[in-house]
């Protein structure tokens, strides 16, 4: 509605919605007349001014206890408000309560959202709107009917007692029952406004869904300390929503210092009920005096030590809270032929920053640099409509293309010289040895001086096996490290050759010897295997482990396998690393099987690891290790020998920009398009050609 072709505007209802576009269209140089029912402006945003018996006088925000704002136009907006001292932030505690279990539960997080409310009541952003200047309000007038005059070009808008209210160029009208069955079941007259000639408004004549609620004003004569929080809402009840305590909102300097203010919303389904039994005209005393009854009931119910009050009231709001939004993408209807528009929370959203996101959205019109021509203008055709279907089907492939191109991580490598000390490596060992028991196996590590490291922390498990593979016995060694490494010193024949009954003391086997022996020997017998696996921590230096029978002493060595060439170390490797794997690694040794048949010897892994840095897109970095390794194979043990390189590997995962999705998204979608359009023309001209060729047969 533009204000340049207007002289005099009528706004209907002085709710939050009405009264910014009365204080819009006055700043715009035209006059507006206000004309609300109530005793003042505000709507659900009112504020109640109620009188004790002995003369104490109370007010209420007995409708939305506060808003909130989460669009930075309108906290604009709020904040010039905010600066006219029209608004404060209330900042108290908020929470829930549970009707079944009796406690309070989901405490607000402080600042989680603000709240703001009205200084001094909720209706002060209405009120001081309404006073703008060139906005004049009329209070207690309810617009019976609102006629088009033809013959004049304007509205003709007469009360509901029978008042002339004048003539006006325009019409906005904020209030929803100008066009509700309801201002029927209220009044007993049709809806002031007749839409039938208007068919841009034909939505309104579908009945607007709303929520009704009732709403309980309390005073008590002392603070209800009980309640640990300011604003509860209600869980398991079947009667209460929410409960505020209105005195604790800022600016509240009004309330008497010796008493405490709360307001109570019901549910909707009862109010529902209650409606359902009395219907939507104004109820009676002892009604709302039961109603009253019943919300306070259910408050004290909760067990909290919640006295009497001194003032008491209900308050219905029939239809003032709306279910949904029917105003499109405009956040509004209107008839610009007319000059009518209906507009409302009704019509952009259900709540209070609804009003402002309407306007703003309206006001991008006027940036409009793809004008649509009239609909009787464009000329729709089969053809077209293929191509059409044709080009949607290849932007929606190259778009799903696009976004996964867009999603797909890469990684960029860099190296640098590892200047890491004193930390520890980590070794994944998980290896089966098909043709050794468990018992003769030990693992053993050395340092590159050759000294074995004896403050290894292990953790290592041995799993026996049978011949076809399946677990018999589990043992968890917690250190597989040979502390007396004295008497496994690699190469030095003194230790092969000491008096076997010494050794077998040293060993721990004693006059088990024997027992073992036996019981080994049934294991080799029955094909028995063992699995190794677990985790080896040693120092960060050049060194290796192997997994051998050196743990037995000679004597039991020689009874069992009867020399070393019976020594069969056939094993897989199903696992052999050097840190945590990250995506896309590839350990060389993962998945080896060496087998041996009627020889015996030993496998030899020279290893090379890398350190490596895996930093992922969150920023967080996996310390890890690569390796590259050669083998030979000579007489008995399994032999892992490792080195470190100096440099180390950093692997950071990337993601493509997404200003750089945006400009391939918008080539490959504008290319596809000008392609269609392109194709969609030559078409069009192939056919009517050959249309005309026909002479004037229809072929489109």
């Amino acid at each position: 509605m533009s204000s340049g072709s207007l002289s005099k505007v009528a706004v209907i209802g002085s709710g939050i919605s009405g009264a910014v576009c009365a204080s819009i269209l006055a700043a715009g140089g035209v006059s507006v007349t206000v004309f609300e029912t109530g005793r003042g402006a505000g709507g659900r945003m009112s504020q109640r001014r109620e009188t004790t018996e002995d003369g104490r006088v109370l007010f209420f925000d007995h409708g939305a206890p506060y808003f909130s704002v989460s669009d930075m136009e309108v906290m604009g907006v709020v904040r010039s408000w905010e600066a006219r001292g029209l608004v404060s932030e209330w900042q108290v505690p908020f929470g829930s309560f549970d009707q079944c279990t009796g406690k309070f539960v989901d405490f607000e997080k402080e600042g989680k959202t603000k709240k703001y409310v009205g200084v001094p009541g909720m209706n002060s952003m209405c009120k001081a709107l309404c006073s703008d200047p060139g906005v004049e309000a009329k209070y207690g007038i309810t617009v019976g009917k609102v006629d088009w005059l033809c013959d004049r070009n304007s509205w003709s808008l007469i009360s509901l007692d029978g008042q002339d209210l004048g003539q006006f160029d325009g019409v906005v009208a904020s209030d929803k029952n100008v066009v509700s069955a309801r201002f029927t079941g209220v009044t007993g007259r049709p809806p002031p406004l007749d839409i039938t000639s208007s068919p841009d408004l034909a939505i309104l004549s579908q009945d607007i869904p709303v929520r009704s609620c009732f709403a309980l004003m309390l005073a008590f004569s002392e603070p209800l300390s009980w309640i640990p929080l300011k604003g509860v809402s209600f869980k398991n009840s079947q009667v209460l929503s929410w409960a505020y305590c209105d005195s604790s909102k800022p600016g509240r300097c009004h309330a008497s210092s010796n008493c405490e203010c709360w307001v109570l919303h019901s549910t909707t389904e009862y109010a529902q009920a209650v409606i359902a039994r009395t219907g939507l005209k104004k109820l009676s005393s002892d009604a709302l005096s039961k109603v009253a009854e019943e919300l306070l009931h259910e408050f004290q119910a909760t067990g909290i030590n919640i006295p009497h009050p001194f003032f008491m009231k209900a308050h219905r709001w029939g239809s003032a809270f709306p279910a949904i939004a029917i105003g499109g993408d405009e956040k509004c209807l209107w008839d610009k032929n007319k000059r009518l528009a209906i507009c409302g929370d009704f019509c952009a959203s259900p709540n209070v920053e609804g009003f402002k996101m309407g306007l703003k959205l309206q006001s991008l019109r006027n940036f409009d640099a793809f004008p649509r021509a009239e609909e009787h203008l464009l000329q729709k055709t089969r053809s077209g409509a293929v191509v059409s279907i044709i080009g949607l089907i290849i932007m929606a492939t190259l778009f799903v293309h696009e976004l996964k191109y867009y999603l797909t991580t890469y990684t960029v490598h860099q190296m640098s010289v590892d200047v890491k000390r004193g930390e520890t490596l980590p070794i994944h060992i998980n290896m089966t040895f098909p043709s050794l028991p468990c018992e003769v196996l030990s693992v053993d590590a050395i340092d590159m001086s050759g000294k074995h490291e004896v403050d290894l922390h292990t953790n290592i498990w041995k799993l026996r096996l049978t011949r076809e593979g399946y677990i018999t016995g589990t043992e968890y060694l917690s250190d597989l490290v040979e502390k007396e490494h004295s008497a496994h010193k690699h190469g030095d024949s003194n230790d092969h050759h000491e008096d076997p009954a010494k050794n077998e003391n040293e060993h721990g086997f004693g006059s088990d010897a024997e027992t073992m022996i036996k019981n080994v020997k049934h294991a080799m017998e029955n094909g028995e295997g063992c699995r190794v696996f677990g985790v080896l921590d040693v120092q960060r230096v050049a060194g290796n482990f192997h997994v051998s029978v050196h743990g037995l002493n000679i004597f039991v060595a020689q009874q069992i396998f009867d020399g070393a060439k019976n020594v069969n170390v056939s094993h897989v490797i199903h696992d052999l690393s050097f840190g945590p794997k990250y995506p896309g690694i590839h350990n060389p040794l993962d998945g080896t099987t060496r087998i041996l048949h009627d020889t015996s010897g030993t496998f030899k892994y020279y290893i090379k690891i890398v350190p490596t840095e895996y930093r992922y897109l969150s920023h967080r970095v996996m310390p890890t290790n690569q390796f590259s390794v050669t083998e030979y194979f000579v007489p008995i043990p399994v032999y892992f020998l490792y080195d470190l390189s100096p440099i180390i590997v950093t692997i950071k995962e990337e993601r493509r920009s997404f200003l750089h999705f945006i400009t391939r998204l918008c080539a490959v979608l504008g290319g596809t398009f000008a392609l269609t359009g392109m194709l969609d023309r030559w078409m069009y001209r192939i056919i009517e050609a050959f249309t005309k060729s026909k002479s004037g047969s229809i072929f489109r």
